[in-house]
């Protein structure tokens, strides 16, 4: 593996969520601390995004998929002096016809490409350039952490048919239709559709009764 070797060169073309979605920030994190240069050649393409080009005609994607796409490449150097830094990335993106950018893809090599380093800043670790003018402002506010000192799921619930309702007497009385029908008869009424582990219907109606 790279890291085993401590070099290596990977190159992926994949979906470009991990690019900037926020709940991916972990990610970036771990590939700037295990390489030590990232090359993004961001295809855009997103239909779910609506992204368009600069003169705001459609923007379309290299696959037949709704999320953008984007081409990595991540290099690990054996003999780097500093181990501890961070890695340096580097970003470039072409917008427009999908047969506009297999035309640029197959006549340009990585080095013709007009790469731009990022200045990346954490906790996020943007992969790609984002408009952060008011970044400064958001950080002054509070966070979920200052705010709740408690942290869980919240409230989970499952089979909410049975198990919720708007006042105590449906309740009860939903109950009592479910723990006296049928067993098959319940499942239909209720949309049980299986038991699970420690879930089985036969011994809820029995605990019911």
């Amino acid at each position: 593996t790279i890291k085993g070797s401590e070099e290596g060169l990977l190159g992926i073309i994949t979906n470009n969520g991990y690019l900037d979605n926020i709940t991916f920030r972990g990610m970036r994190h771990h590939l700037l601390s295990t390489f030590d240069e990232i090359y993004i050649l961001n295809l855009h393409g997103s239909s779910r995004k609506k992204e368009k080009t600069d003169d705001g005609s459609i923007d379309e994607n290299v696959f037949d998929i709704q999320t953008g796409v984007a081409i990595a490449i991540f290099a690990k150097y054996k003999e780097k002096e500093k181990k501890n830094e961070l890695a340096n990335v580097y970003y470039s993106s072409i917008k427009g016809k999908r047969d506009n950018k297999y035309d640029f893809l197959n006549k340009n090599h990585i080095y013709d490409l007009n790469f731009e380093k990022l200045d990346y800043k954490e906790p996020n670790y943007f992969f790609l350039k984002k408009d952060l003018l008011n970044e400064d402002i958001y950080n002054k506010g509070k966070s979920l952490i200052d705010i709740f000192n408690e942290f869980n799921v919240g409230i989970v619930t499952r089979k909410d048919k049975i198990a919720i309702d708007y006042t105590k007497d449906n309740l009860m009385d939903k109950l009592r239709d479910f723990a006296y029908l049928p067993e098959q008869d319940a499942r239909n009424k209720y949309d049980i559709e299986k038991d699970s582990m420690f879930w089985k219907l036969s011994e809820i109606q029995k605990f019911l009764k």
